[in-house]
């Protein structure tokens, strides 16, 4: 065997394969971090389609995904019957007396907006729309470093007692 082949040959195979090819460097720019917002569907209303674009613009672009699509759209219809229940309401009141007999009942739209902000509430965590939801977890977390090893000292123990 030639020495300089073996040498060169020992040399390339002691050598890291990513640092044996150079980078191919683009000129060309692309957007980074481009993400683009998720649009309401063609079934919505133009009331909804309205509060969509208030809520998926006033986050930032990333908040939301495709995957969000069904809870986002049914928290808007959620929200858009609670207006409607909560506008018959206040028309006819919350306390309704029938004719025949004269005696007082609740207006079934109180127990329809009662369910309608019942899934509000439930989704609203979960899409991250309300103020302590858009908050990350690592800005919740607070360290304690004291530097005591009195566990006496602690918030936990503070905020039992």
């Amino acid at each position: 065997m030639h020495t300089a082949f073996y040498l060169t040959h020992r040399y390339m195979a002691s050598y890291p394969l990513y640092m044996a090819k150079k980078p191919v460097i683009s000129t060309q720019r692309t957007p980074s971090n481009h993400i683009s917002r998720i649009s309401p569907s063609k079934e919505m209303s133009a009331q909804e389609k309205k509060i969509w674009e208030t809520i998926v613009d006033s986050l930032p672009s990333d908040h939301f995904c495709e995957a969000d699509r069904i809870a986002l759209e049914t928290y808007i219809r959620a929200f858009c019957y609670a207006a409607k229940c909560r506008a018959m309401i206040d028309s006819q009141g919350d306390v309704l007396i029938d004719d025949k007999s004269g005696r007082a009942y609740k207006s079934p739209w109180v127990s329809i907006l009662n369910s309608q902000q019942t899934v509000i509430n439930l989704l609203a965590p979960k899409l991250r729309v309300t103020p302590s939801g858009r908050v990350s977890n690592s800005t919740t977390r607070v360290l304690y470093n004291t530097g005591e090893d009195d566990e006496s000292k602690t918030p936990e123990r503070d905020i039992v007692r």
